[in-house]
């Protein structure tokens, strides 16, 4: 048997190289980016490969249900979540758990040097747990993966006011 790894790094199981885009791009382009390579989210970069936010397929939907415009005419700029959330390669998948959790994130950038270096999502980490499972070693526990995966599911806070518009 294998000894335990109990402090795996992220970069073994970050997926790399990452699509990313730029906020001057529109978001067809990027939604076409996104089915190309069975991705959900996408790092939004600087000319430098500087991270700068993420825009999900969730964001793209929206801004295409509510704009009133076609998606070859709005830009990442105008809808990608300005908040970063990341961890670098040598973090532990821990800590890469942890993030998720407080943030309520399913995917986060990997950066190095504020550059965008690979993304990790919680199916790698899911994956990882049940892969170690079968060959009966443990780095990542399958509670820890349950707890990231309910933390992020919570449903976010909104008013009831917002709800009700949408379905009167």
């Amino acid at each position: 048997m294998q000894a335990m790894e109990t402090n795996m790094k992220v970069q073994k199981l970050m997926t790399r190289p990452v699509v990313t885009c730029r906020e001057c791009e529109p978001l067809d382009q990027v939604a076409r980016a996104m089915a190309a390579t069975d991705c959900g989210s996408i790092p939004v970069v600087n000319r430098n490969n500087e991270i700068l936010g993420m825009i999900t397929d969730r964001d793209i939907m929206m801004a295409a249900s509510t704009s009133g415009q076609s998606l070859s005419e709005i830009q990442v700029a105008e809808v990608a979540d300005g908040n970063v959330y990341a961890v670098s390669p040598t973090d532990s998948v821990r800590e890469a758990e942890k993030r998720m959790r407080e943030h309520q994130v399913r995917r986060l950038p990997v950066v190095e040097d504020e550059k965008v270096v690979g993304i990790i999502t919680l199916g790698d980490i899911a994956r990882e747990a049940y892969r170690e499972r079968r060959a009966r070693h443990k780095a990542i526990s399958s509670d820890d993966v349950m707890q990231t995966l309910a933390a992020v599911s919570e449903p976010r806070e909104s008013t009831a006011g917002e709800v009700g518009r949408w379905f009167a």
